[in-house]
């Protein structure tokens, strides 16, 4: 998906720029399929295109057929997992307010196993954050009070 299109709903009564409802929820289906099987690389992109599914203009269609020719154009690509030993990593990363609609982040992970990846996520934040700072000591300061909860209960 090209980062520059910006995906937004269609406009209340705007029939000129839908595009076919059928054939966008089984191009979407199909991407759905393929980033939960082999190809964890489009899930993010999938994962917009399905908020999309009731009403899609002519601009998601042409965002998810361009996922169809990365798809097309990087056939040779895959999962591969390399004989052991059982290496293990994680990696994740955040965006910053990157749902121009409701403003959230987005979060993701992946974890490889012998350099295959074994399990990956990437998911909108249930919440809005005003800041990645203040996430982060709202995290800290509920941590530190779990922990003097439990350092009291012990005392009892």
């Amino acid at each position: 998906m090209d980062s520059s299109v910006m995906l937004i709903p269609a406009a209340d009564g705007d029939r000129d720029g839908l595009a076919d409802v059928k054939e966008y929820q089984q191009i979407v289906g199909e991407l759905q399929f393929a980033s939960l099987v082999a190809r964890p690389d489009i899930s993010c992109g999938v994962g917009t295109l399905a908020r999309f599914n009731v009403n899609p203009t002519s601009t998601h269609l042409a965002a998810a057929k361009r996922v169809l020719r990365y798809l097309k154009g990087t056939a040779d690509l895959g999962i591969v997992y390399s004989p052991p030993p059982g290496e293990a990593s994680a990696f994740s990363d955040a965006d910053w307010a990157g749902d121009r609609e409701t403003r959230r982040s987005r979060t993701g992970y992946v974890v490889m196993i012998n350099k295959g990846a074994a399990s990956w996520r990437s998911a909108l934040q249930p919440t809005m954050a005003l800041s990645g700072l203040i996430t982060c000591c709202t995290e800290v300061a509920v941590e530190d009070c779990r922990a003097t909860e439990d350092a009291g209960a012990k005392e009892r």
